[in-house]
């Protein structure tokens, strides 16, 4: 039975000496189970067949080593697939007037990027908002900005792509505006505004009018209540105006817009008026200004290239 044995034994020896001598194996034993598994990872020629004391020492990494491993490979794998997107990126401004019919705003992003919708007035005011509804917050996020306008809400979404509607109230505002959010990874973009073609709660309208005691003198004051000349400045008609039929040489005037308000006109334009003489006048962006005058068929003024012009106010309606 002894020389059975110590053939046994001599057999042990030749199986696993192979491994144990060679010269680059001598540390192995005494690596931690991190490097026994980058070691058989490797392409540095190792006989994969670890002997089972080093096997031993592989299940001594913990839960929480393993899923560290194991995320780290993903996020290798996917990084290998990960389509790189260059979307257009716009600011965009949307002019409303809260009219039936008038076309949903349309707000794009991508995903996890965060999109501003801001609210203001025709005067360019915030307009605050009231409430705001939608979004569920699992695929499309929206969020109220808290701070002293109060005009503005985040929206983002948390998926590549889909399609997702918000209703948003303004302050003092009964209809609501409904705006639609697009994700994609073809448009972004950072900063949405809507204009309410209407002066809001925070509208300052106390504009500077010159004041026609003698149009070549005209002096510069505070006016704090002509509502329909605001108004028409910003082209919003005036409450309880009808809209004037205004025209140049047969056709219908450019940058023209008339209002009758009881026995006075108010026109909006880019030109300058001359005659009739005008009661008041106040000053917008974009060149535009709005004239106060007493009601009259025919105005004369001057186009910006100094041709004068004739406008024909037609019947009022």
């Amino acid at each position: 039975m002894l020389p059975r044995f110590v053939a046994l034994c001599i057999a042990s020896i030749v199986y696993v000496h192979p491994i144990q001598a060679n010269e680059g194996d001598k540390g192995i034993f005494s690596m931690n189970p991190k490097e026994v598994i980058n070691l058989r990872n490797s392409d540095s020629g190792i006989d994969p067949r670890v002997p089972e004391s080093i096997a031993d020492n592989v299940f001594l990494v913990t839960p929480s080593e393993v899923k560290d491993i194991r995320t780290k490979n993903l996020r290798i794998e996917e990084a290998k697939y990960q389509t790189i997107i260059d979307p257009i990126v716009e600011s965009v401004i949307f002019d409303r007037h809260l009219e039936p019919n008038e076309s949903t705003v349309t707000a794009y992003g991508i995903e996890n990027s965060p999109t501003a919708i801001q609210f203001i007035d025709a005067t360019g005011e915030p307009w605050p908002i009231y409430d705001s509804v939608g979004l569920d917050g699992q695929f499309f996020s929206l969020q109220s900005v808290e701070n002293e306008y109060k005009n503005s809400v985040i929206v983002s979404g948390n998926q590549p792509g889909g399609v997702a509607f918000a209703t948003i109230y303004l302050l003092g505002e009964p209809d609501p505006i409904t705006v639609k959010f697009v994700v994609n990874n073809q448009r972004f973009n950072p900063k949405v505004t809507v204009r309410i073609m209407r002066t809001g709660p925070n509208a300052n309208v106390n504009n500077k009018i010159l004041l026609s005691s003698g149009q070549n003198n005209a002096s510069v004051e505070r006016y704090t209540s002509d509502q329909a000349l605001n108004a028409a400045l910003h082209g919003i008609t005036p409450l309880d105006a009808k809209r004037a039929v205004i025209r140049t040489d047969g056709a219908l005037g450019l940058n023209v817009d008339g209002w009758i308000v009881g026995d006075d006109m108010v026109i909006r334009t880019t030109l300058t008026l001359f005659s009739p003489q005008y009661k008041r006048l106040s000053i917008g962006t974009g060149g535009y200004k709005a004239y106060r005058m007493p009601y009259t068929p025919i105005i004369y003024g001057s186009s910006p290239e100094g041709k004068v012009v004739k406008l024909l106010v037609g019947d009022k309606q």
